[in-house]
């Protein structure tokens, strides 16, 4: 059990680093806490639920998980744009979804650079 949340850890840390996402906004931690659990869950939690079990970790309220998550995608936004993932931009909920399946995804491509990389 150790082995796969220390594996999910690095896939998806990896993943926000090719991206670029910035480490320093409390939005990534965010981010990065959501992913997981979905993972975790092997299954999508509602806002609620996913936004609670954020909030149990960092110890804040629903609020300032969305507004964070919702900064960080618009910040990201032209990256994001660019990389295909997205045909329009997303709510915060699609975005850490999104995230997730690209992550556990094993047809997808070999890294991000991959992707950015389309033309």
């Amino acid at each position: 059990m150790l082995h796969w949340y220390v594996n999910i850890q690095k896939r998806v840390t990896d993943f926000l680093f090719d991206f670029g996402f910035p480490t320093k906004v409390n939005g990534y931690h965010y981010l990065k806490c959501g992913i997981i659990c979905i993972h975790e869950n092997q299954g999508v939690p509602s806002s609620k639920e996913l936004y609670a079990h954020i909030s149990e970790r960092f110890n804040t309220d629903a609020d300032n998980i969305d507004r964070c998550l919702r900064t960080l995608v618009d910040k990201m936004w032209p990256v994001l744009a660019k990389s295909g993932l997205f045909d329009e931009r997303p709510t915060n909920r699609e975005f850490v979804i999104k995230c997730a399946e690209f992550i556990s995804n094993r047809d997808a491509p070999a890294s991000v650079y991959d992707i950015l990389a389309r033309p």
